[in-house]
């Protein structure tokens, strides 16, 4: 016989089975989030956040002991299946059966647990496979019983997280066949009807149903009906269906008739819902352009006039005769400076739009929401924005300027003119960290130094202390990596309280935040910047899109026309001479052309060239000046500056020269980190 262990006694039995007996009658709570529960006397003793964490510590206490007396149960059974009675080995088998069923419980507990804090991951699903998956995993076991599922002929695909809409779907699934269980043939059925802002997904089973009361308090935590068919269940079910809806901005209802059906209603936001899609007439083709930007929110300011730009160029393209005679159509979507919104927006324009690009995406964060989406979706993505440089993979084109066009250039000439003692302030944010490491990176390998470095949070807005630290390392050179609209206090109490004589680089300052138009002279004096096109530019292509652009939107109240509308009108045109030279809008032709070296586009900007090696651009970048009058000057022209982050990382990865138009879909997926990989 095995020995027993005498340390494990019978009180974590009976404690363990107390507690999962009582645990859903402590803990009955409001639905709302964050409210506190209270007990009869209206004393409170927990939130729906203590619940959560309750949940899954409580849960876990319990699996050992649980899992302890369940192998001990085996043991005697198998030592002492010829020495105990019938009876004692039926008990046995109680025991254990009593502790399946807790161990069921506790996995409840910790699924619930974990729905509201677990990071939504979205990709397009296929909802049809999914139930029919769940349904074969739950009546798979159920031999014993005719249970029949009934969908329509076309399901819809949802934009979703796969592990969310699978409890979901086990959920409503399990209670249908819990509560059909008394019918000699169950059906499971689902219909779906949609109107002009939801999707409404109705699953029905012929079971027993329940009355009106119930129905109103069913999603309510712990609450179960008083049926036979529930005596084993948690109460657990249906609110977590509640939650995962809520999760995606939906909403679900019950509707059923005691005795005799049951009915519940998922409705979804129709972003989310991918229609079974109609055939399309003949001649009613068109290529699809989606563009995610910024029009409204705190980021809207930096980027007045991009969506011009790309509507200006979309007009211009059809009214030509369109790509390979096809019109073109652009869908806007505005994710209001709110990054949460991104990835739901891009699968929506890759996933239920059908789009053959995706353009945009106005800041880092947001770019890397969007380059997952054109990955999973294998369709080319035009990042259109400025950037810290060293971004790259098979599906994406970065089309504005980078460190290596718009900072480098300029410090080799500084350098030696101002002298080589650095200070750097930055936004403590992707881009500004990222594009002051660099420079830091580049000022070393010159011979310079960096006398101070400080990252400036977004909501910062008074930097007497900063402006204090900056006069007493007295700098040769200040740059300026700052984001969003506090950057222009900086630049008035600089005015102020600053050492004039000290030049400052701003890269988004003037060309982007057109700071100089929006302070007085001669508060932008001596700042120097870089880039392919501004406003003021007085180049032929650049004076007709100026104009076209603020005669096309007279009626916009255009403030000033940023360096990056020019990038997002070419990144069209560069698209448009793509889709041409592959003869369709297939991902991987398209890409094949953009490599080739042949595409290219001369505009607003000057002569933009794409190069496959990198799937960044060749640009000729212009070294700019605002004067006492705020006035901006043309110092030096560079023509023709391109990038060497990216092969340069290929190379430490493979150990070899490479590049991404070699490896094509084998490309990695790079975020060149210049904090940790220096490459100049």
């Amino acid at each position: 016989m095995h020995s027993s262990d005498p340390g494990f006694g019978q009180t974590p039995a009976r404690g363990a089975f107390a507690n999962i007996s009582n645990i859903s009658k402590y803990l009955k709570i409001s639905q709302r989030k964050g409210k506190p529960m209270q007990d009869k006397n209206g004393n409170r003793f927990m939130t729906e956040e203590d619940l959560e964490k309750y949940f899954l510590t409580v849960s876990h206490e319990l699996k050992a002991p649980l899992t302890e007396i369940y192998a001990y149960v085996k043991i005697i059974e198998e030592d002492c299946r010829d020495l105990l009675p019938e009876q004692s080995m039926a008990d046995l088998q109680s025991i254990r059966k009593i502790c399946e069923q807790a161990m069921g419980t506790i996995r409840t507990y910790i699924g619930y647990s974990k729905i509201q804090s677990s990071e939504i991951v979205l990709e397009k699903l296929s909802l049809g496979d999914l139930i029919r998956d769940q349904f074969r995993e739950l009546t798979a076991p159920l031999r014993d019983r005719k249970i029949s599922l009934q969908l329509p002929d076309q399901v819809p695909d949802v934009i979703a997280d796969r592990f969310l809409f699978s409890q979901l779907i086990s959920n409503i699934f399990s209670n249908s066949i819990k509560f059909t269980s008394a019918r000699e043939e169950a059906l499971i059925s689902l219909r779906v009807s949609r109107d002009s802002e939801m999707t409404h997904f109705f699953f029905q089973d012929n079971g027993e149903g329940v009355n009106e009361e119930f129905a109103r308090r069913a999603f309510d935590l712990f609450e179960k009906t008083d049926s036979d068919n529930n005596r084993t269940g948690t109460g657990i079910g249906l609110n977590l269906v509640h939650r995962i809806v809520e999760r995606f901005h939906g909403n679900v209802s019950i509707s059923s008739t005691e005795g005799e059906d049951f009915s519940i209603q998922i409705s979804l936001p129709n972003q989310m819902v991918i229609m079974p899609v109609e055939k399309t007439e003949p001649g009613e083709e068109e290529i699809r352009i989606g563009v995610i930007g910024a029009v409204t929110g705190a980021y809207s300011e930096i980027a007045p006039c991009r969506r011009y730009a790309y509507e200006l160029a979309v007009e211009e393209i059809n009214a030509a005769g369109g790509i390979l005679g096809k019109k073109v159509r652009l869908l806007f979507r505005d994710f209001s400076s709110d990054l949460a919104e991104v990835p739901a927006i891009a699968w929506q324009l890759a996933a239920a739009d059908n789009v053959d690009v995706l353009m945009g995406g106005q800041l880092s964060s947001a770019r890397e929401y969007i380059r997952d989406v054109a990955h999973k979706m294998q369709i080319p993505y035009f990042f259109n924005a400025l950037y810290e440089g060293g971004i790259a993979d098979h599906y994406t084109f970065c089309v504005s300027n980078t460190p290596e066009q718009n900072v480098y250039p300029m410090l080799d000439q500084m350098l030696s003119v101002y002298g080589s003692r650095c200070y750097i302030i930055a936004a403590d944010y992707n881009y500004g960290i990222l594009s002051a490491e660099c420079s830091r990176n580049y000022i070393e390998k010159k011979g310079g130094s960096i006398v101070g470095i400080e990252y400036f949070t977004p909501t910062k807005k008074d930097f007497t202390d900063s402006i204090e630290k900056i006069r007493e390392a007295n700098p040769d050179i200040l740059l300026s990596f700052c984001v969003g609209n506090n950057q222009i206090c900086f630049h008035e109490q600089w005015y102020r309280t600053g050492k004039k004589k000290i030049p400052v680089i701003s890269t988004i300052g003037v060309g982007l935040s057109s700071l100089h138009r929006r302070l007085p002279a001669p508060y932008m004096q001596n700042t120097y910047f870089m880039s392919s096109y501004i406003e003021e530019l007085d180049t032929g292509e650049a004076e007709a899109f100026t104009k076209r652009i603020r005669d096309r939107f007279a009626d916009k109240n255009i403030p000033y026309i940023e360096f990056d509308a020019e990038t997002a009108y070419t990144a069209v045109y560069l698209y448009k001479k793509a889709v041409e030279e592959a003869g369709t809008t297939d991902t991987e032709a398209v890409i094949a052309a953009l490599e080739s070296g042949r595409i290219d586009f001369s505009g607003p900007g000057g002569r933009v060239i794409v190069r496959g090696e990198d799937h960044h651009v060749v640009r000729d970048v212009i070294l700019f000046r605002v004067n006492k009058q705020n006035e901006v000057e043309k110092l030096m022209y560079f023509p023709a500056l391109q990038t060497h982050f990216v092969e340069e990382a290929l190379k430490q990865e493979f150990g070899r020269k490479t590049t991404l138009r070699e490896l094509g879909r084998q490309a990695p997926d790079i975020q060149y980190n210049v904090m940790y990989n220096r490459i100049v």
